[in-house]
C-alpha cells in the first residue's frame, strides 16, 4: 500500500531467454492494462553492463542488440530505470545506453500512458506507446536469432495517412513515411522510433 510501482517478475538473469520472458510471455504482455501512474510496473534492474549474477564478476552475458531490446522495452513500458552494476566500471557502450536522452525520455513521458504489445509471434513483437505532443512510440522487436524485416502500418497504429519517422536511439530523422514502416532488424535487436503525422512541420 502506498507504492508506486510493484515487481512483476523474478530477479533478473542477464540472458536473452530470461530477460525477453520478463516482458514478452503472454501475461506479462497484459501488463498494460494495469500499469500507469501510481501503479508503475517494475520487472527488475536492468541487466547491463558489469553483473555480479551466476555467482562471479562478468560483463553482461546480453549481447548489445538484446541489451539495445532491454533497455528500449523497460522504457517503452515505463518500467522503473534501475540498475544493478558497478557504475565506476561502466564502459562507453553501456553509458550510452544509460544516457540516451530520447530514450530517458519515452520513459519518463509526462502522459502517462505505458505501450501495448499490438502483435506476438514467435519471430516479432511490436510494441506502441503514445507520448505526450501527438507522438506514438513504437519498439519493432525482431525475437529471431537471426536479422529480419519487420513492417507495420500505421494502420495496426490507429494512425491515418504519412508520418515523420525518427529513429530515438540515433537521434535522427528517417523523413516522411506512407502508410507504414519497414525496417531489417538485427538478430534480438530492436527498432524504437517515434512518429508523428506530417500535419506537423517536422520529425521534432
Amino acid at each position: 500500500t502506498g507504492a508506486n510501482c510493484w515487481r512483476s517478475w523474478d530477479d533478473l538473469k542477464d540472458n536473452w531467454p530470461w530477460m525477453e520472458r520478463a516482458l514478452e510471455s503472454r501475461i506479462n504482455g497484459e501488463y498494460h492494462k494495469y500499469a500507469g501512474p501510481g501503479c508503475w510496473i517494475d520487472p527488475d534492474m536492468m541487466i547491463v553492463g558489469q553483473q555480479l549474477s551466476y555467482g562471479f564478476d562478468h560483463p553482461s552475458f546480453l549481447t548489445p542488440n538484446e541489451q539495445y531490446t532491454h533497455v528500449s522495452l523497460w522504457a517503452m513500458v515505463g518500467a522503473p530505470l534501475l540498475i544493478g552494476c558497478d557504475l565506476a566500471t561502466l564502459d562507453g557502450f553501456t553509458k550510452n545506453l544509460l544516457m540516451n536522452h530520447e530514450v530517458i525520455a519515452v520513459s519518463q513521458d509526462r502522459l502517462g500512458k505505458v505501450a501495448r504489445r499490438i502483435r506476438h509471434t514467435d519471430a516479432e513483437s511490436i510494441w506502441v506507446r503514445p507520448l505526450m505532443g501527438g507522438f506514438t512510440a513504437v519498439a519493432l522487436v525482431n525475437r529471431s536469432p537471426i536479422a529480419r524485416e519487420i513492417k507495420v502500418s500505421f494502420k495496426e497504429l490507429d494512425i491515418d495517412g504519412k508520418c515523420w519517422v525518427k529513429d530515438i536511439w540515433r537521434q535522427k530523422c528517417e523523413g516522411r513515411h506512407a502508410d507504414d514502416y519497414v525496417v531489417t532488424v538485427p538478430p534480438h535487436g530492436t527498432k524504437l522510433i517515434k512518429i508523428r503525422s506530417v500535419d506537423c512541420s517536422k520529425c521534432e
